[in-house]
């Protein structure tokens, strides 16, 4: 099937020169309008779905985000609304479950309020090429994926940096003397271990089966009765650390005098006690890069089946250390 690739490359002209030319943009020239259009028929390049993307005028990105995403997710979307509103599009959210009917259903009904890209802020990984191939990008919609790199199609993304945070995350419980840490539902265990090993640190990284209470109070049982607990914990999710937090408490151990906490992924800002020391995953950056990226994507003219050069935008990890994390403590302390 040819593409607008061939086109451009037999008319001698750019791609953004090509889609502009096969819809009439009066800032190309006639003559290569024409003269566009008629390697096109030739070709035998079909047009059908660009009628749909142009007749949204480029005006409104779609947002669909998955509910266990919580406070990362509503982070993207604050500056993803930032940007859009700055850009002058118009952002339309829907939030789906884990299932692949719920998701088809809503990025269905994101394309038919006319939208021109589309933010996946959402954790499911098994969506099938044609999903996203036949269904979205063949409607002329651009995509980005945001914090969690799932798909295994090149498509434009945004993602966690996790051998970044795990370095920061190493480096900041080295200096205050942590050697064994236990980590709750981290991504890319692996990285993590590495990142640890490489200072003589252990991490036990733990699931939480999707953040339910009962690992975190199995958490609390192994540092209260195993021979060697760890020092310190880390949390993937900010409302985990909290409740870690209080458990502990409860159990008559200081933080951060007994034990440590950290949390990657959100930062929660000085207004909220107890103050956790966090990675900050740049969520916020995240969404308002997303939508300039979309924006540029959609103002190029070029088809999103006809990109071949998919970015991988990596933030930086940025810590911000609080009061939930100091000195290990030591083996000999009574």
């Amino acid at each position: 099937m040819s593409n607008m690739r061939d086109i451009a490359r037999l008319a001698g002209v750019s791609l953004g020169t090509v889609s502009k030319a096969l819809h009439d943009d009066p800032k190309i020239a006639v003559a290569t309008r024409e003269k566009v259009k008629a390697v096109a028929r030739e070709l035998d390049y079909d047009l059908s779905f660009r009628s749909f993307a142009r007749s949204t005028d480029g005006r409104l990105i779609g947002y669909l985000t998955h509910p266990s995403f919580g406070q990362a997710a509503l982070d993207v979307l604050r500056g993803a609304m930032a940007q859009a509103r700055q850009s002058k599009y118009g952002l339309v959210v829907m939030e789906a479950p884990i299932s692949p009917i719920w998701i088809v259903e809503s990025m269905r009904h994101l394309v038919e309020q006319g939208i021109s890209g589309m933010i996946m802020a959402h954790g499911f990984d098994r969506l099938s090429r044609k999903v996203i191939t036949n269904f979205v990008h063949s409607r002329g919609v651009h995509i980005v994926q945001v914090l969690h790199k799932i798909f295994p199609q090149p498509l434009d993304t945004i993602c966690r940096n996790e051998h970044e945070y795990a370095r920061a995350a190493a480096d900041h419980l080295f200096s205050f003397g942590h050697r064994r840490v236990l980590g709750l539902e981290l991504f890319e265990p692996m990285t993590w271990q590495r990142a640890f090993r490489s200072r003589g640190m252990e991490i036990a990284i733990m699931p939480t089966r999707a953040r339910h209470i009962e690992p975190l109070r199995q958490a609390c049982t192994d540092i209260l009765h195993s021979d060697a607990p760890p020092t310190a914990i880390i949390t993937s999710y900010v409302e985990d650390a909290y409740r870690l937090y209080n458990m502990l408490r409860f159990e008559g151990l200081a933080v951060p005098e007994d034990i440590s906490i950290m949390n990657v992924g959100y930062y929660s800002g000085n207004d909220i006690y107890p103050e956790i020391t966090a990675i900050d995953m740049n969520t916020r950056e995240m969404g308002r890069q997303g939508v300039c990226l979309l924006d540029e994507r959609i103002q190029s003219g070029i088809p999103p089946q006809d990109i071949t050069d998919y970015r991988n935008i990596v933030l930086p990890a940025i810590l911000f250390p609080r009061s939930s994390t100091g000195p290990a403590k030591k083996v000999d302390d009574p």
